[in-house]
């Protein structure tokens, strides 16, 4: 078992709620997206973990413009994928962290609709609209394939309602909600069928994941009522009477590399848990934050536990 919590660096890059952040696969370099201020602060920047330095700053608040509210890492560390804020315009963004070249690969004026977007199996950019699953290409920003779902989206009026997608560790499911509260659906890339439904006492998702190991399959309301998991060898819900819609206030969560089964959980209450899903129990607790915790991460080589959030500060935490 691993533990947990001894405070390695806790720090502020910008005085700035920070929306979004990943880790390189180096487990070096952490690539943070923050709110835009009156002041000229980074809203999109690369630190480096051990020090806590910036040591590169891609994009810069100006008047209140240049929030970023979403950020992608691709498998090789070349590219980012950000989704950024231009007075009521927003634009999604390709970035290759070598060259420094940019790309814009779409604007629009809505932005909760464009909020799912993630890197797919192939190293892709994937991106639901609805019932249309894209792909595109990071290098050229160009569409490969377009995937559409025999299922029409049926929640209207929710502002924050996106489709969100997750994959199969070995790229043949594809996880999608948003489409139906209460409901997500598991497609087959192969088979090109859908096969599978998940329902419970959800909205629509925050965000949908599969463990590493592809065992099991995870659903965080928008609301943040509720945690829900599902056995995927089963189909059955896993531990229903402790992960449900009672499970509240959880925002984001990640995966212990070393063990899957041990998951780390940030909250609206400014607490960060890891807890070991097939006790289950608490392994670990902090309340460092403070404020809303919008963000927690495992370094791929899992050493460290990072958080971070709406009161401007990262949190790094050994794990050994």
């Amino acid at each position: 078992m691993n533990n947990y919590g001894e405070v390695l660096r806790q720090f502020c890059p910008a005085e700035s709620p920070i929306e979004t952040m990943v880790c390189t696969s180096d487990s070096k370099k952490l690539i943070i997206g923050q709110v835009a201020t009156d002041e000229e602060i980074p809203t999109l920047s690369v630190i480096d973990i051990d020090s806590g330095e910036i040591i590169k700053v891609i994009e810069k608040s100006d008047d209140w413009e240049n929030t970023v509210w979403k950020l992608v890492i691709d498998k090789n560390d070349e590219y980012i994928v950000y989704l950024k804020q231009v007075f009521d315009r927003y634009q999604i963004v390709t970035y290759n962290l070598k060259t420094e070249e940019k790309k814009l690969l779409m604007e629009t004026n809505v932005d909760n609709k464009y909020l799912g977007f993630i890197i797919g199996p192939n190293n892709e950019l994937v991106m639901g609209i609805d019932n249309i699953i894209n792909f595109f290409d990071l290098a050229s920003n160009k569409l490969i394939k377009s995937i559409r779902l025999d299922e029409e989206k049926t929640i209207t009026g929710e502002t924050y309602c996106h489709t969100s997608l997750a994959f199969s560790p070995d790229g043949n499911l594809m996880a999608v909600g948003g489409l139906k509260n209460g409901e997500v659906l598991l497609y087959d890339l192969q088979a090109q069928q859908i096969i599978n439904r998940f329902s419970a006492n959800f909205e629509y998702p925050r965000r949908i994941a599969i463990d590493p190991t592809g065992k099991f399959f995870f659903v965080l309301d928008y609301y943040t009522h509720g945690v829900f998991i599902w056995d995927l060898d089963t189909y059955e819900r896993y531990m229903e009477e402790f992960f449900n819609e009672k499970t509240e206030l959880i925002t984001s969560i990640d995966f212990d590399p070393k063990n899957p089964k041990q998951v780390a959980m940030g909250m609206i209450t400014s607490i960060v848990y890891v807890v070991d899903i097939e006790k289950p129990k608490d392994l670990f607790v902090d309340e460092l934050h403070k404020a809303r915790v919008y963000n927690v991460l495992f370094t791929p080589d899992g050493k460290k536990l990072i958080s971070s959030g709406e009161d401007w500060h990262i949190v790094i935490r050994s794990v050994g």
